[in-house]
């Protein structure tokens, strides 16, 4: 990456946080907080933009929920394996409708939500920025009967003090998933089989 290039996306986006080392902490400029983290950017800024192969389908950049940040690259055969294998262990079908609250440019919210859900044949319904308070109405009104998410939504939805009975599954990712929201979950969901999912760009 060009420095000047990444400053002026930084500055364009409103960056307001980098994480990087001490050794890159003087290519960012105020009012950039710098996090003195050895993690994301000091791994990529001096490296050129990846390659793109002919069998790249898809090019993952992760800050490595359970690992190291990394970039994944993954195949059009790769996605189509991924997808059959989440179908097959949620046994979703074209009766089911999931509930999407992931953002659809992460890798979770893309492949193990939207992607899986029309390669199944399953309804969706997009629950993106959406008050939370409106959570139970969207769950009713729409009969959904799979939930995915990421832990903090369901600590949120944990604190509305409902009940869904008509939800058969609820799909966890994307961060650590502690076992208290999984007790309070067991409480709001009592239908539900309740899974932790790691994706493909966790191992």
């Amino acid at each position: 990456w060009d420095l000047s290039v990444l400053k002026e996306i930084m500055r364009h986006h409103g960056v307001t946080q980098v994480i990087t080392d001490n050794d890159n902490s003087s290519t960012v400029d105020s009012p950039i907080e710098v996090f003195e983290n050895k993690l994301f950017l000091d791994t990529h800024l001096d490296n050129q933009q990846p390659e793109i192969t002919a069998n790249d389908f898809m090019l993952l950049f992760t800050s490595g929920t359970t690992s190291v940040p990394k970039l994944v690259r993954t195949s059009k055969s790769s996605i189509e394996h991924n997808l059959s294998q989440i179908q097959k262990s949620l046994a979703l079908t074209k009766s089911d409708v999931g509930l999407i609250m992931s953002p659809l440019e992460h890798g979770y919210g893309l492949i193990g939500q939207l992607l899986v859900s029309l390669y199944s044949g399953s309804s969706m319904v997009l629950f993106q920025g959406e008050p939370i308070l409106s959570f139970k109405q969207a769950v009713t009104n729409n009969n959904v009967t799979i939930l995915w998410g990421v832990p903090t939504n369901f600590r949120m939805i944990n604190r509305l003090k409902n009940t869904y009975p008509s939800i058969r599954m609820v799909s966890s990712a994307g961060a650590p998933f502690p076992i208290d929201i999984y007790k309070e979950i067991k409480e709001s969901f009592c239908n539900a089989r309740i899974i932790n999912n790691y994706g493909g760009t966790e191992a």
